[in-house]
């Protein structure tokens, strides 16, 4: 341990690590700062020998992030909307060491997501947020507490069940620009989610029978959706290719989406909610719940049920079956 002059009026610091190895640097300074830095080094070594947990608290939140994203969430259902959360996060605690991450910077953000969006939206970021430091913790990248533990979240308002009528679904198929139309289409004439449409090809529509094949579902099922005969013409009229049918990316699906809904004057309305009216118009239209279950690829009934009190008629007239046995 010792430092040492060079010509140039350098200094190299002579120092061991704990595990014994030797190390040199050279410190361009004076002998002042050469003494501060070889101080340094010395009490890292002891630090890691005597408390060797303290070594992988050097990780910055983007190493985390990143083998998160790698080891988890690329295999997720929900991979591409993971992608997002997590590339945003880290442009917000990328540089950081997880143990320089405190509890008030993760409420901060979270408080900040709250203003900019919805309590739902807010909350799935901070999941995110969350899973990250618990699997930093188990892969043990970062020692101590999760600092997510003690942050404040709001409650999520209960979805509001909100559909299209038959007037305002003729309007949107109508004024939708034609880079979008054909997806607006699929979502609101099969009830299909975003993604399922999104990684379609052509392997999986069977125009001759009018069938489009779900190979990989939210459940982790596969299923059968029929075509109605004006969704077969949407895809005769569309561009064989390679790869996915639609080559459009979320962002920008969205954006597209959201900026029709304005010229439009629709309220309070997304893209899942495309799906609600599907659903909520096959039942108001006589559909039997049981196969709008299997065409929606619900993994409960309880999901479905949520659309019962749209066929009260037909909720009434299934319910006489159990006269039988009075009589």
């Amino acid at each position: 341990m010792a430092i040492k002059e060079t010509q140039n009026g350098s200094y190299i610091i002579d120092y061991r690590d704990s595990e014994g190895r030797r190390h040199r640097e050279l410190v361009k300074g004076p002998k002042t700062l050469a003494k501060e830095i070889l101080h340094k080094k010395l009490t890292e070594a002891a630090e890691y020998k005597y408390f060797p947990e303290r070594r992988n608290q050097k990780t910055t939140f983007k190493e985390a992030a990143d083998r998160y994203w790698k080891l988890h969430a690329s295999t997720s259902k929900g991979a591409s909307k993971a992608k997002y959360v997590i590339d945003s996060l880290i442009k917000k605690f990328g540089s950081q060491r997880l143990d320089q991450i405190k509890t008030t910077d993760i409420q901060a953000y979270y408080n900040k997501k709250l203003k900019e969006t919805s309590p739902s939206t807010a909350n799935r970021n901070f999941s995110v947020i969350r899973s990250i430091f618990n699997k930093a913790i188990a892969w043990d990248m970062f020692q101590g507490l999760n600092p997510c533990n003690k942050v404040s979240r709001k409650k999520e308002n209960p979805a509001r069940m909100r559909f299209l009528t038959k007037d305002e679904i003729k309007l949107l198929l109508d004024k939708a620009p034609s880079n979008i139309k054909a997806i607006l289409a699929c979502a609101l004439m099969t009830g299909m989610r975003r993604g399922e449409i999104l990684n379609l090809t052509w392997n999986d529509v069977d125009l001759e029978n009018g069938i489009i094949y779900i190979r990989d579902s939210k459940s982790g099922k596969s299923r059968e959706i029929p075509m109605i005969p004006q969704l077969i013409e949407v895809f005769k009229g569309l561009r064989r290719c390679k790869g996915k049918i639609f080559k459009i990316k979320i962002e920008c699906l969205r954006k597209r989406f959201n900026k029709l809904l304005d010229r439009l004057g629709i309220k309070d309305f997304c893209f899942h909610t495309l799906r609600h009216s599907f659903a909520s118009q096959f039942v108001m239209n006589g559909g039997d719940l049981t196969i709008l279950k299997s065409i929606l690829g619900h993994s409960t009934m309880d999901l479905t049920l949520r659309y019962a009190h749209l066929a009260p008629d037909h909720i009434k007239k299934e319910i006489q079956v159990i006269n039988s046995i009075f009589h």
